[in-house]
């Protein structure tokens, strides 16, 4: 294990990127409100997911995370992929292209002189493809992919069970989409085409450099 030094640098060289705050979903109210919406569909949201709100990274608990720092390390640099881009185009505009189009069910609320008609926007529930999200998430996977240093065929086709399964809603379910999208978005950092996200693979890398060092 890294001792709390290195670990505490490593988050400076994230933070330096891209300023963050990390809290826990067991002591957060609304994340455990946030369950009870998602639970039919992702029930160990809680416990196996992270989620980023704003500048906040949501992890599970802070005793996974001091026992299983290079997971850690590896979420992290996941949820800053999306942090960067939120940042690019605003909390606002990422949010609502990340909820989008299940975001649309709110018309039930925002158009009551609709009347009865406005009850057509509940269909906005059901697991539409959602491209939007799709992208945000092939951009995060896509350095995941490049940082493991395996095969990227391989990690493609690993990954793509993510888009096409319940974990993401089901955001991408043809499967040769999201392989595509996925290769396409690592052979653009492989090629020097995101500097962000090399960035963000530059300080992993440091890390993992300690990590390999502090191994018997």
């Amino acid at each position: 294990m890294v001792s709390d030094q290195v670990w505490e640098q490593f988050l400076r060289d994230l933070m330096a990127l891209c300023p963050f705050e990390i809290r826990y979903k067991n002591r957060s109210r609304l994340m455990q409100a946030l369950h009870w919406v998602v639970q039919l569909y992702c029930p160990a949201f809680l416990t196996r997911f992270t989620t980023i709100l704003g500048n906040r990274i949501y992890l599970p608990d802070s005793t996974y995370t001091t026992r299983h720092r290079e997971v850690t390390a590896r979420i992290l640099t996941h949820e800053l992929v999306h942090l960067t881009d939120q940042r690019r185009v605003g909390v606002g505009f990422f949010s609502a292209a990340y909820l989008f189009p299940q975001i649309l069910v709110l018309g039930v609320l925002l158009m009551p002189w609709m009347g009865w008609a406005a009850a057509w926007f509940l269909l906005a529930l059901l697991p539409w493809p959602a491209p939007f999200r799709a992208w945000i998430e092939c951009r995060a996977y896509a350095l995941d992919m490049v940082m493991s240093g395996r095969d990227l065929q391989a990690e493609a086709a690993t990954l793509r069970h993510h888009f096409t399964g319940w974990t993401y809603y089901r955001m991408m379910p043809v499967h040769a989409w999201a392989r595509a999208m996925l290769m396409w978005e690592a052979g653009r950092i492989r090629a020097g085409e995101r500097p962000a996200a090399q960035d963000i693979q530059a300080a992993y890398l440091a890390f993992a450099r300690h990590l390999a060092d502090a191994r018997p």
